[in-house]
């Protein structure tokens, strides 16, 4: 059964002035929030054998300190342009398109596109009490039903859902 690990990149840095919003790089508090979630993965013994991630610097950097604090390798990571910015529909080609040879796989990108594929795959799903349900650096833990070629809706179960501010530093 694959396991699908959706992370939505960490807490960015709004106070500079940035040309693009594509190279917002994190705040502070994102970087704290990036290594802590990526601690969480590693005690929870969650091992992503492949992550892809957008291109932005945000989660670029995200998925850094990830890796660094989870023992993770920078190997495992392939930035794919489509989860820029990306619909629903984009990202269930890209997560669909993942090989069979992959159980466990990490999908690191923006909202409100990962929220739509997260109440996509598991409808129902709830916010959080301050009406959220992914804030930035959270992190989605999915059972699927079947290959990722079939995605569907419905087709997971939500293991866990975790935000850093749940987690000690």
């Amino acid at each position: 059964m694959p396991r699908l690990i959706v992370m939505r990149h960490a807490k960015s840095d709004w106070e500079g002035s940035y040309a693009v919003d594509f190279d917002r790089p994190l705040a502070t508090r994102g970087r704290r929030a990036a290594a802590r979630m990526g601690r969480w993965l590693r005690e929870s013994d969650i091992v992503p054998q492949r992550v892809l991630c957008s291109p932005a610097e945000r989660t670029r950097a995200t998925i850094r300190l990830v890796c660094e604090s989870a023992g993770l390798g920078h190997g495992i990571v392939r930035f794919v342009p489509e989860i820029y910015d990306a619909r629903l529909e984009a990202l269930v080609a890209v997560v669909g398109a993942a090989s069979d040879a992959v159980q466990t796989l990490m999908l690191v990108g923006h909202n409100p596109g990962l929220e739509d594929l997260l109440r996509w795959l598991v409808p129902g799903v709830r916010t959080g009490e301050d009406g959220k349900l992914m804030p930035t650096g959270t992190i989605a833990d999915l059972d699927l039903d079947d290959a990722w070629s079939a995605l569907a809706p419905g087709c997971a179960r939500l293991r866990q859902l975790v935000r850093p501010r749940d987690l000690d530093d």
